[in-house]
């Protein structure tokens, strides 16, 4: 659990922490004065802005107990995983960090937001997937499992649907039948 994101959704946009399934306009509030701050670092020849503006953040052994309540005003150096599933641009300027949980009925909740943003902001947003899967949700981990099988197989973003479109019924036999749907092998994704 690093950085202290313990629960789920949670979000690093430029290394900012953004917690919980946020307003879009939260969001957009962030996005919009990192869009600021990306395009002046561009104009003084900086190429790659998301490590330019966490090269100082706090690495995830320094970072502070979460506090719910308490506006986190730390920068966090979350690393890029170049191999985790991609939503926008991959060379875009402003990258959000999402640690969700395929179970957990926020991280659901805030799908459609994260998908206007990508949308609103082409070119300019990238939005990088990661399983955090909590432990008392009894599905959480095979979910993330079939996830990171169709991911794979180049069909991350069909299973991910899939899997928060049917979270009332995440069994294995569900997300054989998701797998088949979206074109994939189900028992080569159960034995993996």
């Amino acid at each position: 659990v690093q950085f202290g994101a313990r629960g789920t959704p949670h979000f690093f946009i430029n290394g900012i922490r953004l917690r919980g399934a946020q307003p879009l306009e939260k969001f957009k509030e962030v996005i919009d004065a990192e869009l600021k701050k990306a395009e002046e670092l561009r104009n003084n020849g900086v190429k790659d802005v998301y490590a330019e503006v966490t090269k100082n953040g706090l690495l995830k052994d320094k970072a502070p107990e979460a506090k719910p309540q308490q506006e986190d005003t730390n920068i966090y150096k979350v690393a890029l995983n170049p191999n985790a599933p991609l939503k926008g641009d991959k060379d875009a300027v402003v990258t959000i960090m999402l640690f969700t949980d395929f179970q957990c009925p926020f991280c659901s909740r805030v799908n459609p937001t994260l998908d206007k943003i990508v949308q609103d902001y082409p070119g300019k947003v990238r939005l990088y997937f990661h399983n955090l899967p909590l432990p008392f949700h009894k599905s959480a981990i095979p979910a993330a499992n079939a996830a990171l099988y169709a991911h794979e197989k180049g069909k991350f973003w069909e299973m991910h649907d899939k899997l928060f479109a049917n979270q009332k019924d995440l069994s294995i036999e569900a997300m054989m039948g998701f797998a088949k749907e979206i074109g994939l092998n189900a028992d080569e994704m159960k034995a993996a």
